[in-house]
């Protein structure tokens, strides 16, 4: 996936979520039989559905999506023993090796003290790096570790 698709996917995203979050107030309002916008709920109603059709037709990935293909990708490649490649849109990379502890938090990729981990398995890991993946532009499996 380009880089500009992966703009565009956010953009659409961003948009979508700006449009149904005023939609549902409104909708809230509506329902709470308080006084309301019609056409502004109308307006957002129709932005949001016409913006998620345009995001299908691009066959671009929900945020939803995109976090369980990273997921199963990263799972799949620590089962195999292969590394798994981050490349960002300015175009800096990280690499997670196999042993390496992480875990998603909010759209963020959260690696883990592995000593710290195992020295006190009983307490809360420690957070050793965090990178956002709103930022990502490719995810790659590394059959040889670099």
């Amino acid at each position: 996936m380009g880089a500009e698709l992966v703009r565009v996917g956010k953009y659409l995203d961003d948009s979508i979520e700006e449009y149904s979050k005023t939609f549902f107030e409104e909708l809230h309002k509506k329902e709470a039989g308080e006084e309301y916008d019609e056409d502004k709920l109308q307006k957002n109603r129709w932005s949001m559905i016409a913006l998620q059709k345009v995001n299908k037709d691009l066959y671009y990935p929900s945020a939803y999506e995109r976090f369980h293909i990273i997921s199963n990708m990263l799972a799949r490649n620590r089962d195999k023993g292969y590394g798994t490649e981050f490349v960002f849109l300015d175009g800096s990379e990280m690499i997670i090796s196999p042993d390496m502890l992480v875990d998603f938090v909010d759209g963020y990729l959260v690696i883990y003290n592995k000593e710290y981990s195992e020295e006190n398995p009983t307490l809360m890991p420690i957070e050793d790096t965090i990178f956002n993946l709103c930022n990502l532009r490719e995810v790659n499996t590394l059959r040889e570790n670099k």
